[in-house]
């Protein structure tokens, strides 16, 4: 899981201009406040905490439940 409530800027941010400017005004945004789209990518979006994956999801940003399976699979199935 994720810890904390501050949202860090992710390495790939630093060596990609584009990512890093649609990674900015994502933060300043409201972390719910989510418009679509976003243009991140899979591997983008791994970096994000669950919470603003969720409000990935209700946007209809298929790749966040990518996301949040490729980090709850085990879990769920070891529970299940």
């Amino acid at each position: 899981m994720q810890s904390s409530g501050a949202i860090l800027e992710p390495s790939f941010c630093s060596s990609t201009p584009e990512i890093s400017t649609l990674y900015q005004t994502q933060k300043k945004k409201d972390r719910f406040n989510i418009d679509e789209p976003c243009h991140l990518s899979f591997a983008d979006l791994r970096s994000l905490e669950d919470d603003i994956l969720m409000g990935h999801l209700q946007k209809s940003h298929s790749d966040a439940l990518g996301v949040l399976f490729d980090r709850y699979h085990r879990l769920v199935l070891h529970v299940a």
